[in-house]
C-alpha cells in the first residue's frame, strides 16, 4: 500500500527547483540530503504547509486535508513549543489529537530524563526537540513525518527504537534528514536528494552487498 506519494511534485525556489516523483509504503523510509536540498519542503507539503507549482502530494490516497492531517504525525525542524509554557501544558494541547497517548508521551519523556513539570524556557534546544519528538511518537498515526530527528544521540536512538518495536509496525515512517550516519541503521529504503532531485533510491542493504556503506555512497553522490 502506498502511504505517501509525490506525483511529479515541483516547487521552484530562487536557489533550487524541487522536482520529485516518489511513492513510499510502510517501513522506515529516509529522504536524505544536505541542508537546502528540499527535504523540509517535501515534509511540509505532505501536511499542506507547502504547495506545488505542478504535480502534487497524496497521503493515504488523498490530497492533504483535515482527514489526512489526522492520520499524519508531523515533527517539523526546530521546536513548536511555547517558551512561556511547561512540558505538561504543551502535552495537554496534544490531547486535541484523538490518537494521542499521554502515557506513551510520559514514557518517552522519562526515557529522555525530562520532567513534565519543567518550563520550556529552562530546556536546551536539544531537550525541546526531545519533548516534541516524545509527543509526536505518542500518536497512533498511519504516517510519521520526522524532520531532522537527532538519531546520533543515544537517548534519541533508544526512544526511536522503542517506538519502532511497539508502535511502528505497519506504519509509514519517513525520516527527512542530513544525519545519514544516525538514520542508516533503521532504514528499509533510502532516497537521496541533491539540489531538489533524486539521485539515488534503494535499500541500503543493496549497497552493503556491493561492499559500500550508505554514508560513503551518500557523500559521493552529494559532493
Amino acid at each position: 500500500m502506498t502511504f505517501l506519494e509525490y506525483r511529479k511534485f515541483q516547487r521552484v525556489f530562487p536557489a533550487i527547483t524541487v522536482d520529485v516523483d516518489l511513492s513510499l509504503s510502510e517501513g522506515v523510509n529516509g529522504i536524505l540530503g544536505k541542508h537546502g536540498c528540499g527535504k523540509s519542503t517535501l515534509a511540509r507539503a505532505a501536511v499542506g504547509l507547502e504547495y506545488a507549482l505542478s504535480g502534487g502530494v497524496k497521503v493515504c490516497g488523498c490530497s492533504p486535508n483535515e482527514r489526512t492531517k489526522a492520520a499524519t504525525a508531523y515533527l517539523p525542524e526546530g521546536s513548536f513549543l511555547s517558551p512561556k509554557s511547561t512540558v505538561k501544558k504543551e502535552m495537554g494541547l496534544f490531547g486535541a489529537f484523538s490518537d494521542f497517548s499521554p502515557e506513551r508521551a510520559r514514557a518517552h519523556l522519562n526515557a529522555f530524563q525530562i520532567d513534565e513539570n519543567a518550563k520550556i524556557s529552562a530546556l536546551s534546544a536539544l531537550e525541546q526537540r526531545f519533548v516534541c519528538l516524545s509527543f509526536v511518537l505518542a500518536r497512533d498515526a498511519k504516517v510519521y513525518l520526522l524532520d531532522e530527528v537527532p538519531l546520533s544521540n543515544e537517548l534519541c536512538r533508544k526512544v526511536f527504537e522503542d517506538f519502532l518495536f511497539r508502535e511502528g509496525r505497519g506504519k509509514c515512517v519517513v525520516l527527512f534528514s542530513s544525519d545519514v550516519f544516525g538514520c542508516a541503521p533503521y532504514l528499509d529504503r533510502a532516497v537521496i536528494l541533491k539540489f531538489g532531485r533524486i539521485v539515488w533510491d534503494g535499500a541500503p542493504h543493496e549497497l552493503v552487498g556491493l561492499g559500500r556503506s550508505l554514508l560513503d555512497y551518500y557523500n559521493e553522490v552529494t559532493q
